[in-house]
């Protein structure tokens, strides 16, 4: 059985995942990613699942939908509408909330084999970005990105909207975007930064992530005021950062085995001080 625990933030010790309950059972699942809102944990598994945080002990999670092998899922705000949307092997689904005290309950989604290929199981990295400027969504897929627009309620757009890559049969692994400008990188060594305001998608930089990196694949891709981080799994560097305006390369960091992951903290959060 798959199992939710928590930690509290500035001391790493475990706490309750929800009142009244150290641990919750989520249920015979093989959970890929987490996301968390302020009324629910959501989880991706072969099913989209909701935790409600402050649900009473034993409350059995929610499924949102069931379409199967869901990779990642991100949550966000926008006209005052909490967003949960999760890319799966043949589509995408999401789910909304009209408070931040509410579940999100599933608000629709798109299995379509002809526009999605199929790239490896839910465990797989598969990019998955949202770009507050544009209210864009960025789905990673094979040779190309596909971009859902808020403005168009995240709807499934033609292909002539998507972004296009150089080479065709490379996998968009992971993704990251922020005032405008979407980051992808490849399983073929390529980093990408391409312009969301404009549609489709044009180029405005690419750079090599491999030289670094030294072999493996994309696990995350991070941006945030400055930089772009790029975390892989492979020999070498697992974490090299590049500038967020032109891509050239700051220097990688420390080699560390089997990364499959990585995540923003503001150093306010860390009780840090100084330029990092």
């Amino acid at each position: 059985a798959s199992r939710l625990y928590a930690v509290d933030a500035a001391t790493l010790v475990q706490k309750d995942a929800r009142p009244g309950e150290r641990i919750v059972d989520i249920g015979s699942f093989s959970n890929n990613a987490l996301a968390v809102t302020d009324a629910a944990v959501i989880v991706t598994s072969s099913d989209l699942l909701a935790i409600g945080r402050a649900a009473a002990p034993g409350t059995p999670a929610v499924t949102l939908d069931d379409d199967g092998d869901f990779h990642s899922v991100l949550t966000f705000e926008r006209d005052n509408t909490t967003f949960v949307i999760a890319n799966a092997e043949h589509g995408y689904a999401i789910a909304a909330a009209a408070s931040p005290s509410d579940i999100p309950t599933s608000s629709g989604g798109i299995v379509d084999e002809s526009r999605f290929e199929l790239f490896g199981s839910g465990g797989t990295r598969r990019g998955l970005a949202y770009d507050a400027a544009t209210g864009s969504v960025l789905l990673g897929d094979i040779g190309n990105v596909i971009i859902l627009q808020a403005a168009n309620g995240f709807a499934l757009p033609p292909p002539s909207a998507d972004f296009l890559l150089p080479d065709e049969f490379t996998a968009v692994k992971v993704a990251a975007a922020r005032g405008g400008v979407g980051f992808i990188a490849n399983s073929n060594g390529d980093l990408f930064s391409i312009d969301l305001t404009v549609t489709p998608p044009t180029t405005i930089r690419l750079e090599d992530w491999d030289a670094s990196l030294s072999s493996g694949s994309p696990q995350a891709l991070l941006v945030g005021c400055r930089r772009v981080v790029l975390v892989g799994s492979g020999s070498g560097s697992n974490a090299v950062s590049f500038e967020r305006d032109t891509l050239a390369e700051f220097g990688g960091g420390p080699s560390i085995p089997s990364v499959v992951g990585g995540f923003l903290v503001d150093k306010t959060a860390l009780g840090l001080v100084g330029d990092l």
